[in-house]
């Protein structure tokens, strides 16, 4: 994964100063209590914050040299702000969530997974994951909100869960694909990853996608690892006995703290599916399974 270099922010700071007065400014923002530099549109109470620090993963294409231009950074970043704005003005002006009701939500509504601790208000139990319900806008494709109680109007969670199953081949597919490398601490085995067509919020692919995971479990004969790399996706490895649980865990805890966005973690630890019971269960009910712990 890419970095911003300390180098590179300054010729970012100083584009925005010469070239972007008034339309762009630099704060310092607190992100997970350290204060770091940020972007915002100068002038708007409704920009975003961009952190410096978040730039290589939006724009990856632009660090693909060894040398990125701070001047189309900069470029890019200002057109994603405005358009972002632009858009959820529009949005507010044609009227906003109040012509939304219950049958728009139920023709737009997929699932999604979130940790436990997630503060959600409308959800479903799925192990020690909540399923949560978003809303894909129709006026703005890549804008979406997740339901609250507000905006239930006697809907329920059921209700949610089933319109929600249903559009996800419309809406957001799932799919499975391969992985060109392999972690070299693991055994030999071709890992995949689940997501679905969007890559947005894909981690939930293991609920509607779960036929790809029983294919994938009869084709390699075992069952099968499900690594949550992120609320975006999960990797999936046959499952070896050799390989101890402990050592998996400890590997989704390291890309938890040193690749994956602390908004985007899903879990601290692997789950398993399980060929014989046809099931999705945690690790710790996986290794009572099977007498390890």
């Amino acid at each position: 994964m890419k970095k911003m270099s300390i180098a590179l922010e300054r010729e970012i700071v100083q584009v925005i100063k010469s070239n972007y007065s008034g339309l762009l400014k630099v704060e310092f923002h607190s992100k997970n209590g350290v204060f770091k530099q940020a972007i915002k549109l100068d002038r708007n109470d409704c920009s975003p914050v961009l952190f410096m620090d978040n730039i290589p993963d939006l724009f990856p294409e632009m660090f693909a040299c060894a040398r990125p231009d701070a001047g189309k950074i900069v470029s890019a970043v200002y057109d994603m702000m405005r358009i972002s704005v632009e858009s959820v003005e529009a949005f507010k002006n044609a009227g906003g969530f109040e012509g939304i009701d219950d049958a728009y939500i139920l023709e737009n509504v997929f699932p999604a997974l979130l940790p436990e601790k997630a503060a959600v208000d409308v959800f479903i139990p799925f192990m020690d994951m909540k399923i949560v319900f978003k809303v894909r806008l129709k006026e703005h494709p890549d804008a979406t909100f997740t339901v609250n109680k507000t905006m239930m109007n006697g809907l329920t969670e059921a209700e949610l869960f089933l319109a929600s199953l249903e559009n996800v081949s419309r809406l957001s597919a799932p799919c499975l694909l391969r992985m060109p490398e392999i972690v070299s601490i693991l055994p030999d085995g071709e890992m995949k990853v689940l997501t679905n067509t969007e890559k947005f919020y894909g981690a939930a692919a293991i609920i509607y996608g779960k036929d790809k995971i029983r294919d994938l479990a009869e084709k390699e004969g075992s069952d099968i690892v499900i690594i949550p790399s992120s609320v975006h996706e999960c990797i999936l490895l046959p499952y070896d006995e050799s390989m101890p649980f402990e050592l998996l865990n400890a590997m989704v805890n390291e890309v938890n703290t040193s690749e994956v966005k602390e908004e985007e973690i899903l879990s601290d630890h692997v789950y398993m599916y399980d060929r014989q019971t046809d099931r999705i269960v945690t690790d710790a009910e996986y290794q009572k399974k099977i007498g390890k712990i």
